[in-house]
C-alpha cells in the first residue's frame, strides 16, 4: 500500500469544536454534541422568534413570598387559590427606560391588605423610580383568588380602589392598613404561555 491509500482509509478526524465539524458523525470525545445540536436546534423561524411578553413585574423572591404568606396567609379563606407572586408594572414589555433594570433586585413595602368575596390583595409602595411606571392605580400583590366564586387576579386593583373609596366615605381611613414590612423582588418580563 502506498501512503495515499493509507491516508484515505483512516477514519475522518473531527474538528475539536462540534460547530466546526461538518461530517455529522458524532465524535465520542464530544459526547455526540454535534449530532445533538444539529438535531435539536435547527435554525427555523419557530426557534428564532422571541416569545411575546405577557406582562412586566417585580417578582417576589422565594424568601419574600414566604415572609408575605407568613404575615398575611392566615387571612386567606380555605379553598382559595394562593398566588402571592408579583407586583405588575404593566402588560407587555417593560418601558424602554426600565429595560436595563431587568433582573435587578427591588426592595419595597407592603402597607395593607384588603379582601372581598372574590380576591385578596396587599397594597405596596414601590421605589419612585419604578413606581412611576406602574400602570395600575393601586400597586399591589394579588395574594389569593376565589376561583370557585368567579374571582380573577385582574379584579384586585378595582377591589382595592372600591374598598379605599368606601372606607373614605365612612371615615375609616385606616381600614386594611397594618404595620408596614419590607419584601424583595426582581424586575422581570414574563413571557406568555
Amino acid at each position: 500500500m502506498d501512503s495515499k491509500t493509507q491516508t484515505s482509509n483512516k477514519p475522518q478526524k473531527h474538528a475539536r469544536r462540534c460547530k466546526k465539524c461538518t461530517c455529522g458523525i458524532p465524535d465520542s470525545r464530544l459526547g455526540g454534541l454535534f449530532e445533538l445540536k444539529r438535531k435539536t436546534l435547527p435554525m427555523t423561524p419557530e426557534n428564532t422568534i422571541k416569545k411575546k411578553i405577557s406582562y412586566s413585574a417585580v417578582v417576589l423572591t422565594d424568601s419574600s413570598r414566604a415572609k408575605l404568606l407568613n404575615e398575611i396567609g392566615w387571612k386567606v379563606p380555605a379553598g382559595w387559590e394562593v398566588i402571592a407572586h408579583h407586583v405588575t408594572i404593566n402588560m407587555g414589555e417593560l418601558p424602554p427606560d426600565l429595560k436595563p433594570s431587568i433582573g435587578l433586585p427591588v426592595e419595597f413595602q407592603v402597607i395593607g391588605y384588603r379582601q372581598n368575596d372574590l380576591v385578596g390583595a396587599c397594597q405596596v409602595v414601590l421605589p419612585s423610580e419604578i413606581g412611576k411606571f406602574v400602570k395600575n392605580s393601586q400597586p399591589h400583590i394579588t395574594i389569593a383568588v376565589n376561583r370557585a366564586g368567579g374571582g380573577k387576579p385582574v379584579m384586585s386593583n378595582k377591589m382595592i380602589e372600591d374598598d379605599i373609596s368606601l372606607a373614605d366615605q365612612r371615615g375609616e381611613i385606616g381600614t386594611g392598613l397594618f404595620s408596614p414590612f419590607k419584601v424583595m423582588g426582581n424586575i422581570m418580563e414574563i413571557p406568555g404561555q
